[in-house]
């Protein structure tokens, strides 16, 4: 009787239990990488275009937006629903906020030309404005710290960090000394300065750790030629691009002298642009014209080696593409920008729901 009852209930109680572990494991798996976000419209001071290129911890964002329809762009400061104009001069092309810190310092650029060397950066801080070079210089600021130092380059491409109003420029790799291409990207707060330098007698770019005046090649990934540096936290985690043997970029990580293939999620080339002290990467997606130009196509966040589309953690029918995430801080608010009612728009990320 016992064998008979085995017989006829066994297969039932091993379904069941096949499908108790099965809901068990998709639980699970979704508990892993359920979470969304509420986006924020920046808005524009008039114009039809906006992007958003860093944030602090008080979701404070800097980055430009056009005046009018197809003006020109000035560089602002979104703050608690309010937008400002950092402008500093009438008749001024081009002009963006490009990094800010957890005091409100801002660093800018204003373009007098139409190439890197036309462009002279300052800070702004409640309506005071620090020029960070002489009048006969020019260059691009690229970051500050909560410390106040600013890296960036100058005219002649060579890497520089500015405390106090002293600049120093940092060591280029050491095999090139006639034709150096070096510029800084970011530097965190005890002063460790990330972005890239030319090797290979000028022919390649790697990416490098600037600290205390000694610069390190991070390298590239197996077979790639040249990668950058963009981001890094207080561990010292640092992230950005490499080619891979193939040629294709791809957001990669470094730590520990280590670097890391982040991969991608669509199919196409990607670049990691930021990331936070809880190690939360954010970059984006895109493919490259016919005039060797990116053309950005969608935003990601990655953490714990896995990388998803930013889009996807939208509420449905959001009416936003989000092209390109450019800065995380560290209550994982992410800024960038994207595609709203046909035109490209500034966005902040919040997060509203985060399940591990």
């Amino acid at each position: 009787m016992l064998k008979h009852l085995l017989t006829k209930f066994l297969p039932l109680l091993v379904g069941a239990m096949l499908i108790a572990i099965g809901i068990t494991q998709f639980t699970t798996t979704q508990a892993t990488t359920t979470f969304s976000y509420a986006v924020t419209d920046l808005g524009t001071l008039g114009g039809d275009k906006s992007v958003a290129y860093d944030l602090n911890d008080s979701a404070q964002a800097v980055g430009y937006s056009t005046v009018n329809i197809g003006s020109r762009t000035n560089a602002v400061l979104w703050s608690n629903g309010t937008l400002t104009d950092l402008k500093q001069f009438s008749g001024i092309p081009y002009n963006d906020g490009v990094g800010i810190n957890n005091v409100g310092q801002v660093v800018c650029n204003i373009q007098f030309g139409s190439h890197t060397g036309g462009r002279i950066p300052y800070i702004w801080q409640n309506g005071n404005v620090t020029n960070i070079f002489q009048s006969n210089q020019s260059g691009y600021a690229t970051a500050i710290n909560n410390v106040g130092q600013v890296v960036g380059w100058d005219v002649s491409l060579s890497a520089f960090i500015w405390q106090n109003g002293s600049t120093t420029y940092l060591n280029s790799l050491g095999d090139n000394t006639s034709n150096n291409n070096d510029r800084a990207s970011d530097i965190n707060n005890k002063g460790q300065i990330v972005g890239y330098a030319s090797t290979n007698n000028g022919n390649q770019l790697h990416a490098v750790l600037w600290e205390n005046n000694t610069v390190t090649d991070l390298g590239t990934l197996p077979g790639g030629s040249n990668s950058e540096a963009l981001g890094i936290n207080k561990a010292s985690a640092v992230v950005g691009w490499s080619e891979t043997s193939s040629g294709i970029k791809h957001a990669v990580s470094w730590q520990n002298n280590q670097i890391t293939d982040l991969g991608t999620f669509d199919g196409n080339a990607t670049k990691a642009t930021d990331i936070n002290n809880r190690a939360t990467i954010v970059g984006y997606s895109f493919t490259v014209n016919n005039y060797s130009n990116e053309v950005p196509l969608h935003a990601f966040v990655s953490r714990n080696g896995r990388m998803v589309d930013l889009n996807n953690l939208l509420a449905a029918n959001s009416g936003w593409e989000l092209n390109v995430a450019h800065a995380i801080n560290n209550r994982g608010q992410i800024v960038g920008s994207g595609q709203k009612d046909g035109q490209t728009r500034a966005f902040l990320l919040t997060p509203v729901r985060v399940t591990r």
